[in-house]
C-alpha cells in the first residue's frame, strides 16, 4: 500500500538506531574521557623521571634491572606503579616494540589505540615502534586518565 508505514523499513529504522548507540556507548567505554584529559577529580600534574644514564656504569650490574628486558628501565623511569606497567607491557606486547594487536588498532610495547591516539599525537605512525617513545606516550595517557591504567584492558 502506498503512503503507508513499511513494518519491515520500521524495524530496520529502529535497528539502525540502536547500533548508532551501542557504537555510541562503546566509544564512550573505550575512550573513558581520557583523548580529550577530561577528569572529574583533579590532579596534580607529575613529571617522569628521566631514564638513568647508565653510560658511566660499565659492567657494574644495577640489581632492579633484568639485562634480557631493556624496556623495563625505560618503564620504570616514570613514576607510576612500575609492576603494574610491567606487567601491562608483558600482557599487552610481550615486551615486542613491533607488536600489533590481532585486529589493527594497537600498537607497540604498550599497545597504544590508534584509533583514539593517532590522531592525538601526529607522529604516532612514524613513531608507534620506537620502545622509548611509545612509553612516553603510554605515560601520557596514564596521567590523562587520572594517574589510571583504565585505558589498558589486559594486565
Amino acid at each position: 500500500m502506498i503512503g503507508e508505514p513499511d513494518g519491515i523499513l520500521e524495524m530496520f529504522d529502529l535497528r539502525e538506531d540502536e547500533q548508532h548507540q551501542q557504537a555510541r556507548e562503546m566509544s564512550i567505554l573505550r575512550t573513558w574521557n581520557v583523548r580529550e584529559g577530561i577528569d572529574e577529580t583533579p590532579t596534580p600534574l607529575a613529571t617522569p623521571t628521566p631514564v638513568p644514564d647508565m653510560s658511566g656504569l660499565g659492567n657494574t650490574p644495577v640489581p632492579e634491572l633484568r639485562p634480557e628486558r631493556p624496556v623495563e628501565a625505560l618503564i620504570r623511569s616514570y613514576d607510576w606503579d612500575d609492576e603494574t606497567a610491567l606487567r601491562i607491557a608483558g600482557c599487552e606486547s610481550g615486551y615486542r616494540p613491533d607488536a600489533i594487536s590481532w585486529d589493527g588498532t594497537s600498537f607497540g610495547i604498550m599497545q597504544l589505540y590508534a584509533p583514539i591516539w593517532a590522531g592525538v599525537f601526529p607522529e604516532f605512525w612514524d613513531m608507534w615502534m620506537d620502545a622509548e617513545w611509545n612509553i612516553a606516550r603510554a605515560w601520557e595517557i596514564y596521567v590523562r586518565a587520572g594517574y589510571s591504567f583504565r585505558p589498558w584492558a589486559c594486565w
